[in-house]
């Protein structure tokens, strides 16, 4: 709403909704490209907490759990596919083991790069 008072269309769209998501940022953009701001807020969930400190106690783990089961963007959106006939069930699930490989490859990658040069600590602060 805050956008209102600068006179800038907002949309506010549910972040777990990979085609609501989709459609959403479709319009902002051309409004954008358009020369026009527009601000596009996304309802989203966090799985963990805000940092390693935070033992995110103040949700339960059922409230947790059924968004993993029931909200999370990759499943709803592989569910509608399967649904539309647009995969198979076999297709989703080869892409899902491809995707782990690939996660599990980077992974890799990244545990035995060597850490940063402590010289370039500075770089790129801006604070």
């Amino acid at each position: 709403q805050r956008a209102e008072a600068y006179g800038m269309p907002w949309y506010c769209v549910d972040g777990n909704d990979v085609l609501k998501v989709y459609e959403t940022m479709r319009i902002a953009s051309e409004q954008v490209r358009s020369g026009q701001p527009v601000l596009v807020e996304t309802l989203t969930y966090r799985y963990f907490g805000h940092s390693k400190s935070d033992r995110n106690l103040y949700r339960s783990k059922e409230e947790i759990e059924d968004y993993r089961e029931h909200r999370d963007p990759i499943k709803r959106y592989r569910k509608r596919l399967v649904q539309a006939g647009l995969l198979s069930e076999q297709q989703a699930d080869a892409i899902d083991q491809e995707a782990l490989q690939v996660i599990e490859a980077a992974a890799a990658f990244a545990e035995a790069a060597p850490g940063p040069d402590v010289s370039t600590l500075t770089e790129f602060v801006y604070a």
